[in-house]
C-alpha cells in the first residue's frame, strides 16, 4: 500500500514536470515571437489565439500570453517539487 502511494506520487510529479516543460517551451516561443516582433510567426500565433489586434498590440498581447504560460509552467514545476 505504501509503495503504491509513493509510485503514484512519483508518477504525478513526472507528469507535472512534463506539463511544466511543455508550457515553458510554449511560453518561450510566444515570448520570442512577441519580443522580436517576428511578423509571420506572430500573425500565425495571433490567428491561432484569436487575438484581434495588429502590429504592436498584437506583439504585446503575445508576450502577455507567453508570460501567463511561463507562470503556469513555473507553478507546475513547483507543485512537482512539492509532491516529490
Amino acid at each position: 500500500m505504501y509503495s503504491e502511494t509513493q509510485e503514484q506520487n512519483r508518477q504525478l510529479a513526472r507528469t507535472r514536470q512534463a506539463i511544466g516543460a511543455f508550457l515553458l517551451g510554449l511560453a518561450a516561443l510566444l515570448c520570442f515571437s512577441g519580443l522580436s516582433q517576428h511578423g509571420p510567426l506572430s500573425k500565425r500565433i495571433g490567428s491561432a489565439l484569436a487575438i484581434p489586434h495588429t502590429d504592436a498590440r498584437l506583439h504585446a498581447t503575445i508576450v502577455i500570453a507567453g508570460g501567463v504560460l511561463l507562470l503556469l509552467g513555473a507553478i507546475f514545476f513547483w507543485k512537482a517539487k512539492e509532491s516529490s
